[in-house]
């Protein structure tokens, strides 16, 4: 289980000396939304997002934070994102 849960960070080491960060975080999250989109558009779960969306966006905000949008990281967003 702990060679599934590490694999992925070993990887992200290796690609951020390759490229950049936030263009790896922008191919990981394309190559998602178009594997699970199709799905989503299946079950209709787009419905019930005209409800929902300021939940999602309050969501989206907290799992984000302020310190995240920092151009160089400070002890405390690093001590936050140990997989970084």
């Amino acid at each position: 289980m702990c060679l599934i849960w590490g694999i992925p960070y070993l990887f992200i080491r290796v690609a951020v000396s390759e490229i950049s960060p936030a263009t790896l975080v922008f191919v990981r999250t394309t190559i998602a939304t178009l594997l699970l989109l199709p799905f989503a558009l299946h079950r209709g779960g787009w419905r019930d997002l005209g409800r929902r969306w300021p939940a999602l966006l309050v969501f989206a905000g907290v799992e984000v934070g302020p310190g995240s949008f920092s151009p160089t990281p400070s002890s405390t967003s690093r001590a936050r994102w140990p997989g970084c």
